[in-house]
């Protein structure tokens, strides 16, 4: 009878162990699907932002055009002459390089040391300037959230084994 509860308990412990593993992989797959719908947003916001400012730009003189930067939430974005020396930073440097003298919009995404998600956008002005909007991906409430259900499900599932562990070992002695 030892031996029937003995591997009954085991298989109740291991049970656990899988169901708040498979709990755990499912909401940390949830938590990537909702950063990759923040970033494909963030990809529409850029694009529509330099087109906007283009758009804004492209009916004046070159000798006319100045445009402070402007910031609304993560969202960047500004106008940068030919001649002038940029400090808006490595990422804005990095697209405002590749863009060409067609219409395209050129889009990068890179990561900040610390893992934040950024996206740039970038497009070259008729008759001169460059126009860029860069917007950093930031993980929204839902997503921290998620992190302590992770946390809490991974501490129940220790817990558990290690009462079920105590419990085999007192019926053992």
């Amino acid at each position: 009878m030892a031996g029937s509860f003995r591997r009954r308990l085991l298989a109740i412990a291991a049970l656990t162990v899988l169901a708040c593993g498979a709990a755990i992989a499912a909401i940390l797959f949830l938590a990537r699907m909702t950063l990759d719908e923040r970033t494909a947003h963030a990809r529409d916001n850029v694009t529509r932002e330099v087109e906007r400012v283009r758009g804004a730009l492209e009916m004046l003189p070159p000798a006319e055009r100045s445009l402070p930067d402007r910031q609304s939430g993560e969202l960047r974005s500004g106008y940068v002459g030919d001649s002038a020396v940029t400090d808006k930073g490595p990422f804005v440097a990095e697209a405002l390089a590749q863009t060409t003298g067609g219409g395209e919009v050129v889009v990068l995404e890179r990561v900040e040391g610390d893992g934040t998600p950024v996206l740039v956008a970038a497009a070259f002005v008729p008759r001169g300037g460059h126009v860029f909007a860069l917007q950093r991906v930031v993980a929204g409430r839902e997503t921290r959230g998620l992190r302590v259900v992770v946390l809490v499900l991974a501490l129940l599932s220790f817990g558990l084994v290690v009462a079920s562990l105590r419990t085999l070992t007192a019926v053992e002695r």
